[in-house]
């Protein structure tokens, strides 16, 4: 089954997990500052996912065995809509950049090099803008460990680093201030942690945020990633969304 695709069991997944749950609309007086968007992404279980049935062995998924644990377990495919969702982001010109929680040196062979290597997100690494440093502005290469997890690096993948923070780093590396609310409210943050999403909306209010539904109320059950329906959620509600 392609990505793309859509099956019947999504939906019967879909109703089970519920909906969005506490996600956040910026506030309705939030300036928006000129310039593109960008969309922040949390990695295991939002740009990934575990014991999805829509996912789990499909072709076009990447599904692999980790080294490197994630909530305990280490099989781990593509999330259901992850590509829709980076694509959606490159279509509309905005920033994109990654906040985990994962260790990016002990995961580096299984979740940053394959993104390259294996093209997962091939409407970002395929972009124009992606490594290229004579453009006004440009995607950074995922591959180079340089722009991991620095005080202004595009990509975190950080255990114990609070998600406002990871968010504060991307923002430094595409030019925005993260003290300045205009700036905030440029930003679009998915993660399926609820902990994580009230330390953002608490810290940063003005960011648009949106829950990613997993199968149970810790990552240990897995879930399927992310969905067109919060990728619709968050270009919906992002103000001033190109």
């Amino acid at each position: 089954m392609s990505p793309w695709a859509r099956v019947a069991v999504t939906a019967g997944l879909l109703a089970t997990l519920g909906g969005c749950g506490d996600d956040r609309d910026p506030p309705a007086d939030a300036a928006v500052a000129p310039g593109p968007m960008l969309c922040v992404f949390d990695y295991d279980l939002t740009l990934s996912s575990h014991a999805c049935p829509a996912t789990d062995a499909r072709a076009g998924y990447h599904c692999r065995v980790t080294g490197c644990a994630t909530y305990g377990w280490h099989e781990q495919c593509l999330g259901l809509d992850a590509q829709a969702a980076i694509a959606s982001c490159v279509a509309r010109g905005a920033y994109v950049g990654i906040a985990s929680h994962a260790d990016v040196d002990a995961c580096w062979v299984d979740k940053v090099t394959p993104i390259v290597s294996e093209a997962q997100f091939p409407a970002w690494t395929s972009s124009p803008r992606y490594a290229a440093r004579d453009a006004d502005w440009h995607y950074p290469a995922l591959d180079d460990r340089a722009h991991w997890n620095c005080a202004d690096c595009p990509y975190t993948m950080e255990g114990g680093l609070p998600k406002p923070e990871g968010i504060a780093r991307v923002m430094r590396a595409f030019g925005l201030d993260p003290a300045a609310a205009a700036d905030r409210a440029r930003v679009l943050f998915w993660d399926d942690e609820p902990a994580n999403i009230a330390a953002v909306t608490a810290t940063m209010p003005e960011v648009t945020t949106v829950l990613v539904p997993r199968n149970g109320a810790t990552g240990e059950a897995g879930g399927c990633g992310i969905t067109q329906r919060e990728i619709d959620a968050g270009w919906d509600r992002a103000r001033g969304a190109r």
